[in-house]
């Protein structure tokens, strides 16, 4: 899987004045676990995603210990990577600044309840656990963009976002939990998917 966490101590250099890129108990937060398990790719990756997502069924049924647990599965990287569309972080912002949720500079990543670290270079929209992140280069191209819980984001604009995000960069949403494809482009999809 190529979607990568980089977590250093670097500063933000696009860091709104109002957030302090070194308050972690202030900052947004997703589990690492979490970091593109609901994640927006280019479409042209959708057989591979298909592929993968039976073969994830497949190895689920298979893999299991004499407990019943599951195996963890690690996912191959998507042909076409997400950068290769050459996104501009402003293009993104302009999507997803018209949801009705708080705009975050300062994301924290980590595990459990005391290990927090700042996800550098990462933008979010939401509250509490429900948000839709994009990752990014020093040269603000768009690495990434993930959700977390984002079903309790659609009345805030984010089935508006998606699709207008979707249809002019031709992006799918792989939803690894349920193993769900939803092309992003169909309006009528994504608004079943988010409700």
């Amino acid at each position: 899987m190529s979607c990568s966490v980089e977590n250093s101590t670097e500063e933000n250099t696009t860091l709104e004045k109002t957030e302090d890129p070194l308050n972690l108990d202030t900052a947004i937060f997703y589990h690492e676990d979490d970091y593109c398990q609901i994640q927006i790719l280019p479409e042209e990756n959708d057989s591979a995603l298909i592929e993968q997502a039976q073969k994830i069924i497949g190895d689920t049924f298979i893999k299991k210990d004499k407990l019943g647990h599951e195996s963890i599965i690690v996912r191959e990287e998507e042909n076409i990577p997400l950068i290769n569309r050459k996104i501009e972080l402003q293009e993104v912002e302009a999507f997803f600044d018209s949801m009705s949720t708080q705009k975050h500079w300062t994301v924290a990543t980590g595990y459990g309840q005391s290990h927090r670290e700042l996800s550098t270079r990462t933008l979010a929209y939401g509250q509490e656990y429900s948000a839709v992140y994009t990752s990014f280069t020093k040269d603000s191209l768009v690495e990434n963009i993930w959700l977390t819980n984002p079903f309790t984001l659609a009345d805030s604009g984010l089935i508006d976002a998606c699709y207008k995000i979707g249809s002019s960069y031709q992006l799918v949403l792989m939803d690894w939990n349920s193993l769900t494809l939803v092309y992003l482009s169909d309006s009528i999809a994504v608004s079943n998917y988010l409700r």
